[in-house]
């Protein structure tokens, strides 16, 4: 089974790898690499699809 939490809540805004790196300023392989060392937790949608709680977003950038 793959690292992450699937199936959020309809409510719940996610964003994608290339949207968050957008807004991050910084390459998509930085996400994933963020995602391994458990600053992200990605959220599975199927098999291939990532997205990312907008919330845990907006939390990380309120730490920094």
């Amino acid at each position: 089974m793959s690292k992450g939490t699937q199936y959020p809540p309809k409510e719940e805004s996610l964003i994608n790898r290339k949207g968050l790196a957008a807004r991050f300023c910084c390459s998509v392989e930085t996400i994933k690499r963020m995602e391994k060392r458990g600053v992200l937790t990605r959220v599975m949608i199927g098999e291939r699809m990532v997205r990312y709680r907008l919330s845990d977003v907006l939390s990380l950038e309120n730490q920094e």
